[in-house]
């Protein structure tokens, strides 16, 4: 119960101190209202969403190509070096 207990008297201790910190906030910029739904952008990103779907496809085939290319090089019973003659 020791942990437990301190778990909860350190959050009791941080949120004390948000409430504080939110009633007079003290820094570069002031809360004047608070936000609403109606203040949330709701426009969709294509252009990014592409872009980002795009590299996320390149790096998947990339990455499918080099074990392709791996899973070859392990089954190929070919020489390819001049030690493959002596271990052969």
């Amino acid at each position: 119960m020791g942990v437990l207990q301190q778990m909860r008297t350190t959050l009791a201790s941080r949120q004390r101190e948000a409430e504080v910190y939110a009633a007079d906030a003290t820094g570069y910029y002031e809360v004047f209202r608070p936000a609403t739904l109606a203040d949330a952008a709701t426009k969709t990103n294509w252009r990014k969403a592409t872009m980002v779907g795009g590299g996320r496809r390149h790096r998947g085939r990339a990455g499918r190509g080099g074990v392709a290319h791996v899973v070859v090089e392990v089954v190929d019973p070919r020489l390819k070096t001049a030690g493959d003659t002596w271990r052969a």
